[in-house]
């Protein structure tokens, strides 16, 4: 069978679903991986670990011990790597246009798989909070971080002590009060102790996507640190100010968003079926509702039998089944469906020595649940290359100008 004739697997983003299929396809063996062609497009050969970028944040860990670099993956699994993101999506054709630093490719596919993420929009953005586009660091893509933490410390006098003179404190304030904005909130109080943070939330008495006796402790961490909980929406941004939709300002150095997700633009263009959030719609084999060459995984889809939340617990949960499909559909095989774990378990880190844990009823804090989560993290970034082994560099990650040109896609 000469190479035209075998089936072509193209891989959007390279997410925390993804790596299950990297992983995978390197363990194939030879005469299961000679039986296809594989590419990868993603604007990062590295992946950033979701449930450790608040120990980043705060200092605790290194880029190595929170990436795991791809390359590694990518040469076992015989993958071609395409650097780049996706522009649009022609389901009719089954191609994928790709804009890469060379210019644009046009990729063929027999199977897609879709693991992107969520992004954050600025353009969408700036329309909502203007200012925002000019003024705001955002969090996503996470590959960013090493480029946001620089501009963050060029508009800050407190970082690891280096004071510029400056009589006050620097004034930050976090944008979205979910899990990951009182994360990052603490993150920032441990690392930044001169620092005045301020969460601006929805509403107060902690992170509404977790459970409540979980809020109630979020809450009350968040208070012992002395970080400002601010209930309210933010309305606009200038280089001083953070306005609020009632009126309200508050001096502000910078401002981070950790706002909701939102689908990358050229879903919307690709006519695939979408939820009514705009995500890619998915059934419970992981597999496109109106097209069944199309798979995804990760924060860019959406399972449409059940309420399922957005988060890197629920994608790696997901990964096993969403790689397993893959390779069954191109083989011809039966699929197997996906039963997502329950939103009654996880972990919160503290970025104070202690973290939270539940299960069910059960709730659990301290300095023992912050080793338990740390060992579980371990597990997973060993599992693919990561930590202390990772050879992720600096230069792996986006610089500062690829900023704007990644906010559309992972």
């Amino acid at each position: 069978m000469t190479a035209p004739d075998l089936p072509h697997i193209v891989l959007l983003g390279a997410g925390h679903a993804q790596i299950h299929l990297l992983a995978r396809l390197a363990k194939l063996p030879a005469r299961r991986r000679n039986a296809m062609l594989v590419t990868l497009v993603a604007p990062y050969p590295v992946l950033v670990y979701a449930r450790r970028i608040a120990g980043l944040v705060a200092g605790r860990y290194t880029l190595a011990e929170v990436s795991v670099s791809l390359d590694r993956l990518i040469h076992s699994g015989r993958i071609d790597y395409i650097q780049g993101r996706a522009l649009e999506i022609d389901t009719a054709r089954r191609r994928v246009l790709v804009q890469t630093r060379q210019g644009g490719r046009d990729l063929h596919y027999d199977l897609l798989g879709v693991d992107t993420g969520a992004v954050m929009d600025r353009h969408q953005l700036e329309q909502r909070i203007p200012g925002a586009r000019d003024h705001g660091l955002f969090v996503r893509p996470m590959e960013a971080l090493p480029a946001l933490w620089d501009r963050l410390r060029a508009r800050t006098n407190d970082i690891e002590g280096e004071g510029t003179g400056r009589p006050a404190p620097t004034r930050i304030a976090v944008v979205g009060g979910g899990a990951g904005g009182c994360e990052l909130a603490l993150a920032l109080r441990a690392r930044l102790p001169l620092a005045e943070i301020a969460l601006i939330e929805p509403r107060a008495g902690g992170p509404a996507d977790l459970p409540r006796r979980v809020q109630r402790r979020v809450a009350r961490w968040l208070n012992e640190a002395g970080v400002t909980t601010v209930p309210g929406a933010c309305s606009a941004l200038d280089a001083q100010s953070l306005h609020l939709a009632d009126g309200r300002s508050l001096p502000c150095d910078a401002a981070l968003f950790v706002t909701g997700p939102q689908p990358p633009a050229w879903l919307g263009r690709a006519g695939l079926a979408l939820d009514g959030g705009g995500f890619l719609a998915v059934n419970r084999w992981q597999q496109s509702l109106s097209h069944p060459a199309v798979f995804a995984a990760g924060d860019v889809a959406s399972r449409v039998d059940q309420r399922v939340p957005r988060n890197a617990v629920q994608a790696i949960a997901a990964g096993p089944v969403y790689a397993a499909n893959l390779l069954a559909a191109a083989q011809g095989k039966p699929l197997r469906g996906h039963t997502p774990p329950g939103r009654a378990s996880g972990f919160f880190d503290g970025s104070n020595g202690r973290a939270i844990a539940w299960r069910g009823a059960w709730v659990f804090q301290g300095e023992w649940v912050a080793r338990w989560k740390n060992a579980v993290d371990r597990r997973f970034l060993r599992t693919f290359g990561g930590t202390e082994n990772s050879s992720a560099r600096h230069g792996d990650f986006a610089p500062a100008g690829l900023l704007e040109k990644s906010e559309q896609s992972r």
